[in-house]
């Protein structure tokens, strides 16, 4: 501790000496900075701000433990230089993951000869666009970079990242995700708290720390324990975080508490599937029962009557179809679910003219459903030979979507559903009884699930469940086994094999043929 402190206090007296220096680099600044290294024989890494301020001081090690110093989508205003003794001056991956993480200026490397000598200097900026990749000057002989134009090198990367964030119009929310555990089952623990993390890069945010807590039953208060908050709160300001995810649901006295220790946004699971149902709501009648969900889960979270709704802004959680509402009161709440109600009610209605039409027609209607993510409408667009929106993202399919197939010579309607999840939020599944309804009028329902998920059994647990709550579980089903192209060992599916079921690959098309005569015998 000692040598750092005798090296930082040498080199701020050097930098003084460089205060009428030419360059951004001052030669009085490297000749101390080597001398202090060659002294002690070994590297020293100095991070300074732009106003030659010393802020840390390393020694052995490029590795600082100081936290991103700005919001991530500009530089933090402060550059490393580290020595190497007898090496070449190169910047590795440690130091260019450094540059990366703390959003530095740039990061140089100056090379120190085996007589004590500076030698040669390579300096790493960020791209500027994205500020993800990097651009390396040299190595050169030090003393080029005594002219080399740092600050103007610097500002245009800012201008680029400036522009790029004007273009896209907002910035990638940095979450942190908290999760409370019993232990009970540690695998599905996991997987669902690796979910939450798919769900919150589904919704635009960047997950920049998970947390998580040993925890019989949640606490009133924080839901996590009080050190455990005081913990959260220091990673929050360490990472920069500004939105706080809890993989449970919070009450809004927990919201309130946790917001007022934290100083940032809380959210939990509930508000963060709805914020993605909003995202993809795309028809009328998808935006009517996300903003119908989004209102009743609101609703009982206005502490106080009347109170305003202006700390709520436009980030994961409180966007969609009905943002503009939320700066209402109480009372137009309540006046908007219950027009809300009464136009998903019109929906019902006319949902049930057009299954009626259907009946008189005698075209038998067939429903896909499962876990959010398990292939539905690429088994769609492969039976049908559609093009249904395909993405890798949790609850890309939000509306439902119908499309003729055709089993030889029988006619039939596909239809694909949302997908379901663990914890779907009640006020989803009342909100879209609308779109939900019509898997309880299916002739077939076709149950597909991801055979290569590791957790395919507690997804059709889900489904099931669901299913039964919808009062559809006594429909003709059949299980879909897709994916089955991303498995190697085909032996594995052996334990899924039930009557009703067939292994398909709705991306390579293997076994497609046998799913259509299995569900034309249903049919018949």
């Amino acid at each position: 501790m000692k040598t750092v402190e005798e090296i930082k206090k040498l080199l701020t007296a050097s930098l003084k000496r460089d205060v009428n220096s030419e360059g951004f680099i001052g030669r009085n600044f490297i000749e101390e900075l080597v001398s202090s290294s060659v002294r002690i024989h070994k590297g020293v890494s100095v991070y300074l701000t732009r106003k030659k301020q010393i802020i840390d001081v390393l020694v052995d090690s490029g590795m600082s433990n100081l936290p991103p110093l700005e919001r991530r989508e500009s530089l933090s205003k402060v550059f490393c230089i580290t020595t190497k003794l007898g090496k070449d001056a190169i910047v590795n991956g440690i130091e260019l993951a450094t540059l990366k993480n703390l959003k530095l200026d740039f990061y140089a490397v100056l090379s120190i000869s085996k007589d004590g000598r500076p030698k040669d200097m390579q300096v790493a900026f960020l791209d500027g666009e994205k500020l993800d990749t990097f651009e390396l000057v040299g190595p050169y002989p030090y003393e080029y970079f005594f002219s080399f134009d740092f600050l103007e090198k610097i500002s245009e990367i800012e201008k680029k990242a400036e522009a790029k964030a004007y273009e896209t119009g907002e910035e990638r929310e940095r979450v942190v995700l908290v999760d409370v555990r019993n232990g009970k089952d540690k695998a599905l623990e996991d997987y669902l708290f690796e979910e939450l993390e798919r769900l919150t890069v589904t919704a635009g945010g960047e997950v920049v720390y998970k947390l998580s807590q040993r925890k019989d039953s949640p606490d009133p208060k924080y839901y996590i324990g009080e050190g455990k908050v005081r913990e959260l709160a220091d990673i929050v300001q360490r990472v920069s975080g500004n939105l706080v995810i809890f993989n449970g649901d919070l009450s809004p006295s927990q919201v309130a508490n946790l917001e007022s220790v934290l100083g940032v946004r809380v959210i939990d699971r509930t508000d963060l599937i709805l914020d993605i149902f909003a995202k993809h709501a795309r028809t009328k009648e998808g935006k009517l029962q996300v903003e119908l969900a989004q209102l009743k889960h609101l609703l009982p979270r206005l502490v106080g009557k009347g109170k305003e709704l202006s700390r709520l802004g436009g980030g994961i959680g409180t966007r969609g179809p009905g943002e503009r509402k939320l700066e209402t009161d109480r009372r137009h709440i309540e006046r908007r679910i219950d027009l809300l109600e009464r136009e998903i009610e019109r929906v019902k209605r006319h949902r049930a003219l057009i299954r009626s039409n259907r009946e008189r027609n005698s075209i038998p209607v067939v429903t896909l459903v499962g876990y959010t993510n398990a292939g539905k409408s690429t088994l769609m667009n492969a039976l049908t030979h559609s093009d249904v929106l395909v993405e890798d993202k949790l609850f890309a399919t939000l509306d439902p979507t119908t499309r003729i197939l055709w089993l030889k010579e029988v006619k039939a309607l596909l239809t694909d559903t949302v997908g379901f999840i663990h914890k779907l939020p009640h006020h989803l599944v009342e909100a879209f009884s609308a779109t939900l309804e019509e898997i309880r009028y299916a002739d077939v329902i076709l149950h597909v699930i991801d055979a290569s998920d590791p957790f395919a059994y507690e997804h059709i647990k889900v489904v099931d469940d669901m299913l039964k709550y919808l009062e559809a579980y006594d429909k003709p089903i059949i299980r879909v086994y897709n994916k089955i192209d991303l498995i190697e060992d085909r032996e594995e599916l052996i334990p899924l094999t039930e009557d009703k079921s067939v292994f398909v690959s709705a991306l390579t098309g293997e076994n497609l043929d046998e799913l259509k005569d299995l569900l034309k015998r249903e049919i018949e």
